[in-house]
């Protein structure tokens, strides 16, 4: 399965799971997702319900549903039910946001309490590193920005860019 490996599959993880950013995770992740079989992986995607897009049929038993925020795989539904919280996190969140799902998490197992609306704590936070990360993603996407806005001004000088359009 020529799709989940190599690049394909790092390029796949840091998409869908860290919406992008570079982290050490994604080596583990990929790593993990290595270990199977092509044909696990096949079969694990084949038997999602509706091809993933079947509604969740619930049970009697007390749920919750976690969704993140900056989630660029899944979106939380609109509107949100009784079950629902959003966290502002990505869909790495039990990684990278452990904090803001414990938050949530722990009152609902063990009080059985539902948060409706999540407020962050003011000491809860991406681990430093995490922080750190996305701080140097910022400057690298901002540097490509000024790259590309300083050679359109410079085509654009030489009369390139006004013959392109």
């Amino acid at each position: 399965l020529w799709v989940l490996s190599d690049w394909r599959l790092r390029g796949l993880v840091r998409t869908f799971g860290f919406n992008g950013q570079r982290t050490n995770y994604t080596s583990v992740w990929t790593s993990e997702i290595e270990l199977q079989s092509s044909d696990t992986l096949l079969r694990s995607l084949r038997e999602l319900p509706g091809n993933g897009r079947a509604p969740f049929s619930l049970s009697a038993v007390p749920t919750l549903f976690i969704w993140g925020g900056k989630d660029v795989l899944i979106a939380p539904p609109r509107p949100l039910g009784p079950d629902d919280v959003v966290i502002p996190a990505n869909h790495s969140a039990p990684m990278l946001a452990a904090s803001y799902v414990a938050q949530v998490v722990l009152p609902f197992l063990l009080e059985g309490k539902k948060i409706s609306i999540y407020e962050p704590s003011p000491h809860a936070s991406y681990p430093q590193r995490g922080n750190e990360i996305l701080s140097i993603e910022r400057k690298r996407a901002r540097m490509r920005r000024q790259k590309r806005s300083d050679r359109r001004l410079s085509l654009r000088k030489q009369g390139i860019l006004q013959q392109i359009k």
